[in-house]
């Protein structure tokens, strides 16, 4: 009897505690989870800085490589000329300079049989001319731009104790493709020095939207 007793007693005693404990176990549980909660938002927040600086430096590497691929784009649009008068000649007056010796031509922008440079590609050019003429003499030349003067050279030599005088001029100028440039003359025919003495040159700086 008294071991049925203990027995009863040890039951209930069973029954009482489990589910005690299972609420402990579940308290347990749910504070691990709590606990866990500030460390995923930390990770959250690092992930989210993270995105964010790869997004920043993804925007300064296109800044970078921008430049890159324009001076890139620049060096394969290579454009230069330096053309000479072969010879002494007289020029005329009103029309294209036919400078009919070829130094340089990379690109073929420069037309000897015309006299005329034709812009391959927008851009910013750099265009020089130089001449010798013979004392007694006062020609005044313009480069044009599709006949538009953007640079103008004067000569008096009527005065000077010398046999020659030599000039010239350079500008900057902005063109867009298919411009035509050449160099005249404003007030009428002159000899000028063959070769070396007398030439006109030009090259691209860089290039630029149309």
């Amino acid at each position: 009897m008294k071991l049925c007793a203990f027995m009863f007693v040890m039951l209930v005693l069973s029954l009482w505690y489990r589910p005690s404990h299972c609420g402990d176990v579940t308290s347990n549980r749910a504070r691990r989870s709590d606990d866990t909660d500030p460390l995923e938002a930390v990770v959250m927040q690092q992930s989210a800085e993270l995105n964010q600086l790869k997004a920043e430096l993804a925007a300064l590497q296109t800044k970078v490589d921008s430049p890159r691929r324009g001076f890139a784009g620049t060096l394969h649009r290579r454009v230069a000329f330096l053309v000479q008068a072969a010879t002494d000649r007289t020029m005329p007056q009103s029309s294209p300079y036919k400078f009919d010796q070829i130094i340089l031509n990379d690109g073929n922008g420069y037309d000897a049989t015309l006299g005329v440079f034709t812009a391959p590609y927008a851009g910013v050019y750099i265009l020089a001319l130089q001449v010798f003429v013979n004392v007694g003499e006062r020609p005044m030349l313009d480069i044009t731009v599709n006949g538009n003067v953007v640079s103008r050279m004067a000569l008096d030599t009527r005065s000077l104790p010398v046999n020659d005088e030599s000039d010239s001029t350079t500008v900057v100028v902005k063109l867009k493709a298919q411009d035509r440039v050449w160099v005249q003359s404003l007030t009428g025919a002159y000899t000028y020095w063959g070769v070396f003495h007398t030439f006109f040159t030009g090259c691209l700086l860089y290039t630029t939207p149309e």
